[in-house]
């Protein structure tokens, strides 16, 4: 307790004279704060990590600047976990001492073992880590709570493992260690031994107060439920890659939740924050990786090509873990036909296509229910003209209106990108008058130029979206300019030739003259050339 104290006055003089900030009210907030102090030197890498796992398991030794009102669950420990074993021989002996008491799990009097065999539930019926003690379906001495939580985990197991096939985490003849805590968080998993890839998950212990979800039994059961998919998923990436991702595995683990219980749509709650539909023109890897936000970059991928593509991106993490995360997302597209470039129009595509601009059957299947994104201009006067610059694997999105439904032509635009050596990328998402709806790709040359007309015609178009992507993976911004014109299409003109009135017939050496009728048969207005 001493060195607890002791720790919160050295934090606190540290931060003397730092003009408090107003009180925050959510958990994105509090890591938004801790990260930028980071980032501008008022927090060391050890201060800020401290001040994180203090908000998760002791909210009471947060500094006053830190501090949120409420409870405000993280959504994941994991990435704190990485990042103590990354910083643990760099860490004073306190904070060293105070994380790993934080991480050690108090035994538990009960255990439960659940019915498909593979995992091993230990939990407290009394006291502040107390799983909720209902027992009547069935009543049989072990609390409801713990029962349906066995139950979560088996399913993820068998969609997750038999199913889908990535890799098991080793439990040899035994089972898999699960405990249940009181914390600021829904869960964790932590490792047991590194070297035989064996980890443990930690769950909340009642889920109560939790963001809601879409689940039809309760958001209750609704967290419990992705965070058991979550969770486990990160069991199996460190069976596979020992988590050579870093934070990328969120994206994955948070986009498995929805594979596996695809009515919780708890991951709603991230994607109106920095994720590539809220706000396409920031990085993909914004502060240089993925995170919650971003596991629509996954559905994408599956919802093109199958679950299968994601499970064959991590079994070549399990043989290229020093290769950059988005190479090894790179070379299983290739692997599929595709390029990341070509990829990347289609993505920033879908991501135009969400929420009030949804269309029936275009991009994500769910995409009504995702929030909208930013544009960089709502156009109603053609042509238009305009110059910007988009960051590496990031998108600028341009909402294209005022179509009459009388102007019989195409929609054109003229672009001229950075000749940079890096892909850039130009995608329209397009509904049509009659509800339905596509996505067109505009082909550039290597320099990043071209001129592309639309396929649907421009009468039958009722709204578009223009999307300027940067497939680059690392870099500066790149620079283009574009015009967008609506072109009007001349009347289509047809030929009809009088053949039938030639009939003759010569002899060797014999000449004649007759004459054949030419007739322009096309719309109105229009020329004929012959």
């Amino acid at each position: 307790m001493i060195r607890s104290l002791l720790l919160v006055v050295i934090l606190m003089f540290h931060l003397a004279g730092y003009a408090l900030a107003a009180p925050l009210t959510f958990a994105q907030e509090f890591l938004a704060r801790v990260d930028s102090d980071l980032a501008s030197g008022i927090l060391s890498p050890e201060e800020a990590l401290l001040i994180k796992f203090h908000h998760v398991f002791d909210p009471s030794q947060v500094p006053t600047r830190y501090q949120v009102e409420g409870f405000a669950p993280l959504k994941c420990v994991t990435p704190l976990v990485q990042e103590f074993e990354a910083l643990r021989n760099r860490l004073s002996r306190e904070s060293m001492q105070k994380i790993e008491e934080y991480l050690t799990v108090e035994p538990a009097r009960s255990t439960y073992i659940s019915l498909g065999g593979h995992f091993n539930l230990t939990y407290f019926t009394g006291g502040g880590d107390a799983v909720p003690a209902l027992d009547v379906d069935p009543a049989n001495g072990v609390p409801d709570f713990v029962e349906k939580v066995a139950g979560y985990l088996e399913t993820s197991w068998e969609i997750e493992v038999v199913t889908h096939h990535f890799q098991a985490p080793p439990i040899g003849g035994g089972t898999y260690a699960v405990s249940f805590l009181a914390m600021q968080s829904y869960g964790y998993t932590t490792v047991v031994n590194s070297s035989q890839g064996t980890t443990r998950i930690v769950m909340h212990n009642t889920f109560l107060g939790f963001p809601p979800n879409n689940d039809p039994e309760g958001s209750v059961w609704g967290a419990a439920k992705v965070t058991a998919a979550h969770e486990f998923k990160h069991a199996t990436q460190f069976a596979t890659s020992r988590w050579s991702e870093g934070d990328w595995i969120e994206v994955d683990a948070t986009w498995v939740e929805d594979v596996v219980f695809d009515g919780v749509n708890d991951y709603y709650n991230y994607l109106p924050g920095d994720s590539p539909i809220r706000h396409p023109e920031s990085p993909l890897d914004n502060g240089g990786t993925g995170s919650y936000e971003d596991c629509v970059w996954q559905t994408w991928m599956s919802e093109t090509w199958g679950v299968g593509f994601i499970t064959d991106f991590w079994d070549w993490r399990g043989t290229h873990t020093s290769e950059s995360v988005m190479d090894s997302y790179e070379a299983i597209v290739n692997s599929y036909g595709s390029t990341l470039a070509e990829g990347w129009a289609h993505f920033t595509a879908w991501n135009y296509g969400t929420g009030y601009r949804a269309v029936p059957g275009v991009g994500y299947s769910e995409a009504a229910q995702y929030p909208h994104g930013n544009f960089m201009a709502e156009i109603t006067s053609y042509p238009f003209n305009y110059g910007g610059s988009v960051q590496h694997l990031a998108a600028n999105t341009f909402r294209l209106l005022g179509f009459t439904g009388d102007f019989n032509g195409t929609l054109d635009v003229q672009f001229n990108g950075a000749n940079t050596g890096e892909p850039m990328t130009v995608s329209f998402h397009i509904e049509k008058t009659d509800g339905t709806g596509a996505i067109e790709i505009m082909s550039l040359d290597g320099n990043n130029n071209g001129f592309y007309s639309c396929q649907i015609p421009l009468q039958d178009i009722a709204w578009a979206g223009l999307v300027v992507g940067n497939a680059a993976k690392t870099g500066l911004s790149s620079t283009y300019n574009l015009t967008v014109m609506q072109t009007e299409g001349l009347p289509v003109p047809g030929i009809e030739l009088d053949v039938a009135s030639v009939d003759v017939s010569l002899v060797v050496g014999q000449t004649t003259e007759e004459f054949i009728g030419v007739t322009n048969n096309g719309e109105t207005g229009s020329v004929l050339n012959y």
